[in-house]
């Protein structure tokens, strides 16, 4: 079990308080709200040492987790990292780095390739183990002519990306082609994946917009060794041809209620000091968690947001009795039968520490909702579905010093996405 007596004697907290250093919970320490060193194996590790921004495990941009998945995802590491970035917040220190998430669609990367240093551009194809990459439109009529669509941005894309000289590479999402915005008199908007956005022609970002070929949002660059690096401030060219839609989000207009993430932070360590050692290895299992999220998007489907254990595992043995009623042989369908049976049998032992999970979830998503009502004041664009309905926009990324993680409204972007049944990107 996670002890708060035993982190204070610990040999890190010794060096810490030899440093003058306040402890904030968590293995965390610093000085006047900030956390500038953290304990690891009861050594005191300096966060300076620790890469501005964070550099994603492997090669390429992987799929971003919801923040208040991390218990699931990553256990209680996953959850001190979520509780940092409500502390970093909290105090309002910037080396937490915001990027709005852009409702876009396709993703695309481009850039000067590394080999040939010629321009390419290219989907998220470009990280298959046989690469995609197009340095003409007859390469992109040969590795995407069976999507028009697809084929037709990308052909936008190398005709204008140029023109912002990318010396290196970067990722973001295409928001609009040549052919893809919409003139509503006052306003020209666009509608690249669930979103559409507006604005006045005559703001400074509307005329950029109404100038303008082509739209991006870029977020991501790549260093020379090919790790993926999430930055919501990439510097490009200018070019009225090509509008590079902000995402850096202003943190010194942005207050946030120290108040409530405090409150959630407190309710979040009482729960994760009644799940000991075990409990935390048990919520590890690596079906269930699979399970887990299946789970949590149907919910999201269905607009509720509360989560129970039974309920869980009434959704294991649905979904596991298709699976048993699917094969024909008795001795496939018992090894099934003996799979549900052992998976529902660790739900049972372990019931009370995956409750406690849930609770730490949803404690998660409460300040988290807090965090994304603030970022959600002041949009420069209107936000809105096909029906006119008003939209909130999709979402953001928190860029901190322990990996990046997603922040968005569940029950209003998702379930509406889920139910399109998009995901372009």
């Amino acid at each position: 079990m996670i002890n708060y007596k035993e982190l204070l004697e610990s040999l890190a907290h010794a060096a810490a308080t030899s440093q003058g250093l306040e402890y904030y919970g968590f293995g965390r320490y610093g000085r006047h709200g900030e956390v500038t060193a953290v304990s690891k194996f009861d050594r005191l590790v300096p966060v300076h040492k620790v890469e501005k921004l964070k550099t994603l495990p492997g090669d390429v941009l992987k799929h971003l987790q919801h923040a208040d998945d991390e218990v699931f995802n990553n256990g209680v590491h996953g959850v001190r990292n979520a509780l940092d970035h409500f502390h970093a917040l909290g105090y309002g220190h910037e080396r937490v780095k915001i990027s709005q998430k852009i409702d876009g669609a396709p993703s695309v990367v481009l850039g000067t390739h590394p080999e040939t240093g010629k321009f390419f551009v290219a989907s998220k194809s470009a990280f298959n183990k046989d690469p995609k990459i197009n340095y003409t439109n007859a390469d992109i009529d040969r590795n995407h002519g069976h999507a028009p669509g697809l084929a037709q941005k990308l052909k936008d894309l190398l005709k204008h990306g140029p023109k912002l000289g990318i010396k290196g590479i970067v990722q973001g999402d295409m928001v609009y082609g040549e052919s893809d915005k919409e003139d509503q008199g006052s306003k020209v908007a666009f509608k690249p994946n669930t979103i559409r956005y507006s604005i006045d022609k005559s703001h400074p970002e509307g005329k950029k917009v109404a100038k303008s070929k082509i739209g991006l949002a870029l977020h991501t660059e790549y260093d020379k060794d090919g790790k993926a690096i999430l930055n919501p401030n990439i510097k490009v060219n200018e070019h009225p041809d090509v509008y590079n839609m902000p995402v850096a989000v202003d943190q010194s207009k942005m207050k946030f209620n120290k108040s409530v993430l405090t409150r959630a932070t407190t309710n979040i360590g009482k729960l994760m000091n009644k799940i000991p050692k075990e409990g935390w290895e048990a919520i590890n299992h690596s079906e269930i968690k699979a399970h887990v999220s299946t789970y949590i998007n149907k919910k999201v489907r269905d607009g509720e947001s509360n989560y129970d254990v039974s309920e869980l595992a009434a959704h294991i043995s649905k979904k596991m009795q298709k699976e048993i009623d699917s094969v024909k042989t008795e001795k496939a369908k018992a090894a099934k039968i003996v799979k549900l049976s052992g998976l529902l049998g660790h739900l049972k032992t372990h019931q009370e520490h995956y409750q406690n999970a849930f609770k730490i979830q949803h404690h998660i998503a409460a300040a988290k909702h807090h965090i994304i009502d603030q970022l959600n004041h002041g949009q420069t664009f209107e936000h809105t579905y096909d029906n006119g309905q008003q939209a909130s926009p999709e979402g953001y990324v928190m860029i901190g010093h322990h990996g990046p993680l997603k922040f968005v409204n569940r029950g209003d972007f998702s379930r509406q996405n889920f139910n399109a049944g998009q995901f372009q990107k």
